[in-house]
């Protein structure tokens, strides 16, 4: 788990940990904040659900593109005959044990397994650009892999296909799962209406944004908030200049209280290529808040 909370867990979460147990810890990086952590007078059982509590909720999560893809057919497709279909695909089940294939450009289904009882995750390897490394004073390539993860999302009425990976990625992954499952899986995409509904339910506070012009000299126009203004849609020059032109993206800005109690202060993306890239390093509960936002509005 040492690894994983250097790899995963922001700074400021383990400062937040320490902070609320009281811990007297002295520390100038993250490997010594952790490894002052672990040695600690914090007892054991208590270290461990904290430390659990943390990866559990940062692990997939953090800084991420958030795109969503809604699955075809969904009357038809059941959760036990969608996992019936990606079983078929292979000689043992990846729900058991990793097939760990030869990765390639497209991915390929590494491991299957349930978060929850209606959230799957799916794990697929890719070919990675390669890197140099100096060995014996030569230069050498060293070919690089990586895994990304899907998320489908069993709902009432609908089947969602969730990745959190930037656009070109979540393109090869919606494919991945539309040939895996067999099924037609179609992108979302957000109306200038729905980015303006996500980001009032967000409570959120628009600080910049990128319109395509509908007319003019410009094809987009990028503006930023003054330091003066809060939000770009309580200014009348903003509204009566950009209000009526498609909005390609607004970034926006949020407070949110966490589970822990920890106040935090979210930088986001919202796009109309149906997607809400956080800038900020976030948990897991704040991407299912969000989630929650957009099922709403698309009536999911």
């Amino acid at each position: 788990m040492y690894k994983e909370l250097e790899k995963h867990v922001p700074i400021l979460e383990l400062e937040f940990l320490v902070k609320r147990n009281g811990l007297p810890i002295k520390y100038s990086t993250k490997r010594e904040l952790i490894e002052a952590i672990y040695s600690s007078s914090l007892p054991a059982e208590t270290l461990e659900k904290e430390i659990l509590e943390l990866l559990n909720r940062y692990r997939f999560a953090g800084s991420k593109s958030i795109c969503w893809s809604v699955v075809e057919q969904v009357k038809k497709i059941s959760k036990e005959k969608f996992v019936h279909l990606i079983q078929g695909k292979f000689n043992r089940d990846p729900f058991v044990e990793q097939l760990r294939p030869e990765p390639t450009k497209v991915p390929v289904l590494n491991q299957a397994e349930w978060c929850t009882e209606s959230l799957l995750r799916l794990e697929f390897a890719q070919v990675d650009k390669s890197h140099l490394v100096l060995q014996n004073y030569e230069w050498m390539e060293v070919p690089a892999m990586k895994l990304l993860d899907v998320f489908v999302r069993f709902l009432s009425k609908s089947i969602i296909v969730e990745t959190r990976v930037g656009i070109a990625d979540a393109i090869r992954l919606q494919r991945a799962v539309a040939d895996l499952s067999g099924l037609g899986i179609e992108m979302m995409t957000f109306s200038n209406q729905e980015i303006e509904l996500i980001k009032q339910k967000l409570g959120a506070k628009k600080k910049s944004a990128k319109h395509k012009k509908l007319g003019g000299d410009f094809d987009t126009v990028s503006v930023t908030a003054s330091p003066l203004l809060d939000d770009l849609d309580d200014s009348e020059e903003y509204l009566k200049t950009l209000g009526k032109d498609d909005v390609n993206r607004a970034r926006c800005q949020i407070s949110y209280a966490g589970i822990t109690g920890k106040p935090m202060e979210i930088t986001l993306d919202i796009t109309q290529r149906g997607s809400i890239w956080f800038l900020s390093e976030v948990p897991e509960e704040v991407i299912d808040y969000a989630f929650s936002i957009v099922k709403s509005i698309k009536r999911l």
